[in-house]
């Protein structure tokens, strides 16, 4: 017969088996207690913070800022509204603990309504660019400083000396505005987008042997992140080619208190061409002396005091 184990051994594995059982137990009541405490605990007890969800209004074919627009901002079901100051831009304070979605609407005089879907993160603020695309029916210049004429009229077969006038008078004013927009274009583009440049250099023809054809796109936008102008326009008729002679003082961005140079004026003569989709930038030459003799006498547009 085999020989029976002491009653004493037995006892003993019992109460082993037991007190691994009953630490296991605790063990994991502990484990459970911790996940709740500081995984769980947390998470439902996080505090909303304060974000500020700050925006920027600008006119898409100038990236002029446009001022007293109205913003009306829809987080939590009740609108709130603000407009624009000087520089176009407006601004919301908003408590949130997480990714909320809202939307926002934007409404300026001259201007497509604006409406789009928006997402905050809490403590991410940043400046949200929007930009407006004006009315069909409005220009997108303002030409208060410019001699005002009438509006195009389309040439019967045999053209009357008037109408032809008239015609003749908006393509001096468009071709001056385009130049006026592409350097209000640069002047508000933002170093920190490239984009905006581009829209810039989309100003300048693309047809072949013309403007683009003999610059570098991306020299050109690492030009003018650098710097701003000043400038004077004049128009300079001469038989049936269009050119406008540019007078422009340089700036440093990140010093606007003089040009560079010591004051050295720059002036550069444009010439034009026209396609289906209207007048280009066809050329920039460099004048090294004073502007053409043939350009008139008083400027078409003068833009000298833009910064303080």
């Amino acid at each position: 017969m085999p020989k029976k184990e002491p009653t004493a051994v037995t006892t003993t594995r019992i109460v082993t088996k037991g007190g691994i059982i009953t630490a296991l137990i605790t063990l994991i009541g502990t484990l459970i207690v911790a996940y709740w405490q500081f995984v769980l605990k947390p998470n439902t007890q996080s505090q909303p913070t304060e974000t500020q969800y700050v925006g920027r209004v600008m006119d898409a074919s100038s990236l002029l800022p446009i001022s007293g627009a109205k913003i009306t901002f829809d987080l939590y079901g009740i609108p709130e509204i603000a407009y624009t100051d000087s520089e176009g831009v407006y601004q919301f304070s908003v408590l949130i603990d997480s990714e909320s979605v809202g939307q926002i609407r934007v409404d300026a005089q001259g201007f497509q309504p604006y409406i789009r879907k928006i997402s905050i993160l809490p403590n991410k603020n940043s400046i949200d660019d929007i930009r407006l695309s004006p009315e069909a029916s409005t220009s997108t210049i303002s030409t208060q400083d410019i001699v005002p004429t009438a509006a195009p009229t389309l040439a019967p077969t045999t053209t009357p000396a008037s109408v032809a006038t008239t015609s003749s008078q908006a393509d001096e004013q468009r071709i001056v505005e385009l130049i006026d927009n592409y350097y209000a274009c640069l002047n508000n583009a933002n170093p920190d987008y490239d984009r905006d440049y581009e829209v810039c250099w989309d100003l300048l023809s693309s047809y072949p042997d013309e403007y683009q054809a003999h610059l570098n796109k991306n020299e050109f936008i690492d030009f003018w992140k650098q710097y701003r102008v000043t400038y004077v326009l004049y128009y300079c008729p001469r038989g049936l080619e269009k050119h406008v002679d540019t007078e422009y003082y340089l700036y440093q961005r990140s010093d606007l208190s003089a040009p560079i140079g010591n004051g050295r004026k720059y002036i550069l003569e444009y010439s034009f061409a026209l396609d289906n989709d209207g007048w280009r930038i066809k050329s920039g030459i460099v004048l090294h002396e004073k502007i053409s003799s043939d350009c008139e006498e008083y400027p078409r547009i003068e833009r000298l005091s833009l910064f303080p």
